[in-house]
């Protein structure tokens, strides 16, 4: 089997862009990744691209990547379509990955495009509940009131209600923000900050969508989202494109002035029902990852 090495990366800023499109961001990206990579758009053999909400916004379903690429001018290769929700894109890098490790390509694109932002700000947030189990969504409501229920933990004040103005994913989050508050002792000021070191990493970084540096006492005093976060320590709404392209060791050895990142492991899983006191995913499967190398 053949290494695999990240020979380019394209990203855009990810902000809100109510006059930019999939397709047009998507073409940014790999303007950019080509450049990076030194490589022509017929040196691609494969692609992989990633878009969950574009048929729920504009009714473009199946073929969105031959779509995205035939505009760019990448035509008669195959494409793979990834929606997996928030980790579309990383499956389907791991599909390029697997790919040029069986063998079957040599270089290969890996493409995330979405665009969230609406006009209608109830059909962006409300888009998200479809990343749930949409037939049993009264069960996992359920769910997540009972395991409120064991939470002792106070609400704050001004906040809105479940699914006004914000994502229903701020719900579920901010329950196990509850339940690792009332399991291990953490606190708030704590998670304010991490959320704190985070904006002054996006201040440094010119594609982040929040460039804002902030402090622990500047996050804490934001407006009262879902107990524990407030509104800085949430995920923003909005649009972006980032690319890659993949290469095994023989393509790489004909490259020039390739600056090549090799992909020590790539692993993809799934939940499984488990006790909250169980080993979550990202555990589970970092422990894979560790163990490929």
């Amino acid at each position: 089997m053949s290494d695999v090495y990240v020979v380019g990366v394209g990203m855009i800023r990810f902000n809100k862009y109510p006059d930019k499109t999939v397709r047009g961001m998507a073409a940014e990206s790999v303007d950019l990744v080509l450049n990076d990579a030194g490589l022509d758009k017929g040196d691609l053999q494969a692609a992989y691209v990633s878009n969950t909400f574009w048929g729920m916004f504009s009714n473009q379903h199946s073929i969105r990547g031959e779509i995205i690429l035939r505009d760019i001018g990448i035509g008669g290769i195959p494409v793979v379509n990834c929606e997996n929700a928030c980790a579309g894109a990383s499956t389907a890098f791991h599909l390029g990955y697997t790919a040029i490790r069986a063998g079957m390509y040599d270089a290969v694109l890996v493409l995330g495009s979405e665009k969230i932002t609406h006009s209608n700000k109830a059909i962006s947030l409300g888009a998200y509940a479809s990343c749930m189990d949409v037939e049993n969504f009264d069960k996992s409501i359920e769910l997540f009131e009972k395991v409120n229920r064991q939470i002792k933990l106070k609400s704050s004040e001004g906040e809105t209600s479940p699914g006004e103005g914000r994502s229903i994913f701020m719900d579920v989050y901010a329950m196990g923000a509850r339940w690792h508050m009332s399991k291990f002792g953490s606190t708030q000021r704590q998670l304010a900050a991490i959320c704190a070191k985070n904006h002054w990493h996006g201040s440094l970084n010119p594609l982040a969508q929040y460039q804002k540096n902030m402090t622990v006492e500047e996050v804490l005093a934001d407006k009262p989202i879902a107990y524990p976060f407030t509104r800085s320590m949430c995920a923003p709404v909005g649009d972006g494109a980032t690319a890659a392209i993949l290469c095994s060791t023989s393509y790489l050895k004909k490259m020039k002035d390739a600056r090549p990142v090799k992909v020590l492991a790539s692993v993809l899983g799934s939940g499984e029902d488990r006790d909250l006191d169980g080993i979550d995913i990202g555990e589970r499967l970092s422990q894979q990852a560790y163990n490929t190398v």
